[in-house]
């Protein structure tokens, strides 16, 4: 039995292909031999996953601290913590024209 690390994995592909491949979800799932369903209840999940990794929560510090964050693009940014209330606002904005 797949584990569930395994079966998100899985399912997050199933989903990747089905945004490449230009189909209806349920055209997708047919030609796929996927159930529909299962379908719908994991783009939901993993679409809430997502959502919901991308939260800040507060955070009180006692004493002077470094944080270092990651960028999904690879780079680490490593701040003082007094000063992330003025990065947070520049990390938001893309200035890239892509």
């Amino acid at each position: 039995m797949a584990s569930s690390t395994e079966k998100r994995a899985r399912w997050q592909a199933h989903i990747q292909d089905w945004k490449a491949s230009g189909l209806s979800q349920r055209k997708f799932c047919r030609q796929n031999q996927l159930s529909y369903s299962m379908f719908s209840y994991w783009r939901t999940r993993l679409n809430r996953m997502a959502r919901d990794s991308r939260k800040l929560i507060p955070v009180t510090l006692t004493a002077p601290a470094t944080l270092n964050i990651y960028l999904p693009c690879g780079v680490r940014i490593e701040t003082p913590a007094h000063l992330l209330g003025q990065l947070l606002p520049l990390l938001q904005t893309n200035p890239r024209a892509d």
